[in-house]
């Protein structure tokens, strides 16, 4: 939500992390190249999605080899 994203951007600053980029997008299909991202984050949502093997898939696509999740 949008919500989720200006939260996750408050958190951030106050921890004084401000080179990252935050995104609003759907986690079954991440509008992302493959191996594009160091770190992935979740809030509350996979537990929510029937299938969540194709949103860890997803994930995983999108995170490179060394990356964080």
């Amino acid at each position: 939500s949008e919500y989720a994203v200006e939260v996750t951007k408050k958190r951030l600053l106050l921890k004084g992390i401000n080179n990252v980029d935050v995104y609003l997008a759907s986690a079954t299909s991440i509008p992302l190249e493959n191996e594009c991202v160091d770190d992935i984050w979740s809030w509350g949502v996979i537990h929510h999605i029937p299938d969540s093997k194709l949103v860890v898939n997803e994930i995983y696509r999108v995170l490179k080899k060394k990356g964080s999740f």
